[in-house]
This record gives C-alpha cells, structure tokens and sequence, in this order.
C-alpha cells in the first residue's frame, strides 16, 4: 500500500507524481474540479482566508491562468473551455 510522502498515513491523493493523504492534501488546498470533478492542488496553492487584498496583489507574478483556477476552482483550461462551451 501506497503511503503519504509527508506522514505514515495511507495515500487517498495523488499529486505531481507522488502521494499526499487526505489530511495533508486539504491543508495544502485540494479542490475538487466542478466540470470534471478532479480532485487536485492549485499551482497557487491555498489563498489565505484572512487577506481580502485583490488577488492580483496577492499573487503579482502569477498568470491569469493560475489566479483563476484559485478562485473558480476550474482545474484547467480544457474544462475551462467546456464549461464556457467554446
């Protein structure tokens, strides 16, 4: 069986390759895509729920891209796409 790479935990996440548990996964931002229903991590990671600054000046050097898939939750720009239905 498959363990968590922070802890002794059993794996329920996989993540860039390698295995996260549901603990660790949540705390690191684990969003469940709404078109796809993909659970994963933002490139963003997670927004802190106590700073009400605009995202751009929170995240300056990100790309729209990423700062969306925080905020929507949308997992990437296909789902994206057919959610939008271009």
């Amino acid at each position: 069986m498959t363990k968590c790479r922070h802890c002794i935990n059993e794996s329920m996440i996989e993540h860039e390759g390698s295995s996260l548990c549901t603990t660790h996964a949540i705390e690191r931002g684990m969003k469940k895509c709404p078109q796809c229903s993909k659970q994963y991590i933002p490139t963003l990671g997670k927004r802190d729920p106590n700073d009400d600054r605009c995202i751009q000046d929170i995240y300056p050097n990100s790309t729209p891209t990423e700062r969306e898939q925080l905020m929507t939750g949308i997992c990437s720009d296909d789902c994206w796409d057919m959610r939008m239905k271009y």
